[in-house]
């Protein structure tokens, strides 16, 4: 290289080997959504060194920064496949910031598309997320790119949810779903579905979350599976399956819940995608085996959540892996490290502002001081969850916050059942709307005790009866077997 440098040829092989790196990852993010993951992966992480050697080089002061904005806009996809999400960012920043004559033309759409889904990933919910996707959608409709309009509207979808403003992430799912009818795309109508049945989960639409969950799982096109890591960051059919676990369990099928959850896992692994298999080992499979009774296998997947997050810098992830440890910890009784991990936990949570479990690990925090008899602690943190649920519509936990706070009363101030009981009843109240058995159980036998507390063993057993006998499955898991323990006590 010294001999080249010194003949004035150095630079020109500098180029040409900028320039093969370009149309090399030209050609990867051409191949990405047909070839096999596994292929694909396997060929181009190879070149992964060259790749950030030659970025180096363009972007820096004897490089040519026009021609390193183009092979970081090319890059920009199979950094976001193989989820190393912060190079992404990184690159994909320097690059905005030397656009050029770049600007307004396709390389900046990637650039800001991947960017911005990129930094919802690692980062949390910034401003800069939200502004470089919005200028990619605006970009994507007046460059008539209709693959990154479908991938800036899901981006932009993805931020609603996770900074808990589902009604605009059901706006945004319509505009996806109305855009995917109008161009007759099987695929994309597929994951309108997914992203209304997520969007619906979340505001407590149980019924009508596992209909679009399953449409989109049976009417998805597995043929272009290969392209999920790159148009959504995310394997479409783990997170369906995901969905469906936590909104199967809701519904009362606990049965079928576990098997969505050890599916989700099985295909993230298969895949082999970090922020996948994140998805599949948070609440399928830690928080609901914690509340269905599976603490050894639950501990199993948190602490793999954790450890796995962790390594791949996907910190909202880590911020949930935290909390749901903090959760096993209280049903194993040990409050004063249950305490310490969901504080943890919120802690992270509130740094990068992924608030779509907030009101939930609130309300079990509430329960852990509670239960350490700092009930007057446990009823300001509960009131706190119960505000937060109201404001940002919540919904899918409201009977289980609601459930916490009459619990929390009983134990503050067992002399005012007239509280404690509005409680239990809104929070039944919540669970029917929703047709949350699995909630509406929980909530049967806290008032079912304060029943026989009260003496009124008859009202208990006919309550919890008439809940317990909707269930045609689990019977099994932890809250059954209490429930049925509740209802065989003599009167």
């Amino acid at each position: 290289m010294e001999k080249l440098a010194e003949s004035g040829e150095g630079e020109s092989v500098r180029r040409c080997h900028a320039e093969h790196y370009r149309d090399l990852f030209q050609k990867a993010e051409a191949e990405a959504a047909t070839r096999p993951a596994g292929d694909w992966r396997g060929e181009y992480t190879r070149q992964v060194g060259n790749l950030r050697a030659t970025l180096n080089w363009a972007f820096s002061d004897i490089g040519d920064v026009r021609l390193g904005v183009g092979l970081a806009a090319v890059a920009t996809d199979f950094w976001l496949t193989v989820s190393l999400l912060s190079e992404c960012c990184d690159w994909g920043v320097k690059a905005l910031t030397h656009l050029g004559t770049a600007e307004g033309t396709h390389d900046e759409l990637v650039l800001q598309c991947g960017v911005g889904l990129a930094l919802t990933y690692v980062r949390g919910m910034t401003q800069e997320a939200r502004s470089a996707l919005t200028k990619a959608l605006v970009l994507s409709e007046a460059l008539g790119d209709f693959n990154h309009r479908f991938r800036s509207l899901y981006g932009l979808w993805l931020f609603a949810l996770r900074v808990v403003d589902f009604r605009e992430c059901l706006a945004l799912a319509r505009k996806y779903e109305l855009l995917a009818e109008a161009i007759g795309d099987p695929a994309a109508s597929a994951t309108a579905d997914w992203m209304l049945g997520m969007s619906r989960y979340y505001l407590g639409e149980h019924a009508g979350a596992a209909a679009n969950l399953q449409r989109a799982r049976v009417s998805y096109p597995m043929a272009m599976r290969s392209g999920d890591l790159v148009r959504f960051g995310v394997d479409l059919q783990v997170s369906a399956l995901s969905y469906q676990a936590v909104t199967f369990w809701s519904l009362g099928f606990a049965e079928r819940a576990i098997r969505a959850g050890r599916d989700a896992i099985k295909e993230a692994r298969g895949v082999n995608h970090p922020v996948s298999l994140c998805i599949a080992l948070a609440a399928p499979s830690s928080i609901l085996l914690v509340k269905m009774g599976d603490l050894e296998r639950a501990e199993r997947c948190i602490d793999e959540l954790i450890d796995h997050a962790g390594k791949h810098s996907l910190i909202p992830y880590y911020a949930f892996g935290l909390c749901s440890k903090g959760s096993l910890m209280a049903v194993r009784g040990d409050n004063a490290s249950g305490e310490r991990w969901l504080r943890s936990g919120l802690e992270r949570t509130r740094e990068v502002a992924y608030y779509l479990f907030y009101a939930f690990f609130l309300g079990e925090l509430a329960e852990v001081l509670a239960s350490a008899g700092r009930s007057d602690e446990g009823l300001a943190e509960v009131d706190a969850a119960l505000r937060y649920a109201e404001e940002s519509e919540s919904l899918w936990c409201m009977p289980e916050v609601l459930r916490i706070k009459g619990e929390i009363l009983a134990k503050r101030d067992p002399t005012d059942p007239a509280a404690i009981e509005d409680h239990f009843a809104r929070s039944l109240d919540w669970a029917r709307r929703q047709q949350a058995l699995a909630w509406e159980l929980r909530t049967a036998m806290s008032l079912a005790r304060l029943r026989q507390r009260q003496h009124r063993v008859a009202e208990a057993r006919e309550l919890l009866g008439s809940v317990y006998g909707r269930f045609t499955e689990g019977f099994a898991t932890a809250d059954l077997r209490e429930a049925r323990s509740l209802l065989e006590q003599p009167g």
